[in-house]
């Protein structure tokens, strides 16, 4: 099988899952809401890191909010005064994923809020 057509292949298998994901979800009526505020702190990917005090963000069960963090958030435009990322964006594809995760950190902050991005492979990137 051509390389081309693996990768094809593997993409369509990644989209059904997410689809089947959100259809779990939505079943057991964890359907998005918007979470609005002017101070929230977001703790974005945060698998089992579960901060006190913050808006945990991710796919695992016991996250706050469970989304797909490469699909639009159900976070308010300006409402976070923090968005942390620890060892979370060097999971993403660059740069189709991680360009639309760093537009939505920057749509969710609020003017003047900070964005902490923690990561390992720097060399990837730069």
């Amino acid at each position: 099988m051509p390389l081309s057509r693996l990768t094809g292949v593997r993409a369509a298998g990644r989209n059904l899952a997410r689809e089947m994901l959100w259809a779990a979800l939505d079943l057991r009526g964890r359907t998005r809401r918007t979470v609005t505020g002017t101070d929230l702190k977001l703790n974005l990917g945060c698998g089992a890191d579960i901060r006190s005090g913050w808006v945990n963000v991710d796919l695992t069960p016991e996250a706050d909010i469970q989304v797909d963090l490469r699909e639009p958030w159900p976070i308010a435009e300006g409402s976070a005064a923090v968005a942390h990322a620890e060892h979370f964006f060097e999971h993403l594809e660059h740069p189709k994923e991680t360009g639309p995760f760093l537009a939505e950190c920057l749509r969710a902050l609020r003017p003047g809020g900070v964005l902490l991005v923690n990561f390992s492979c720097v060399d990837y990137y730069f």
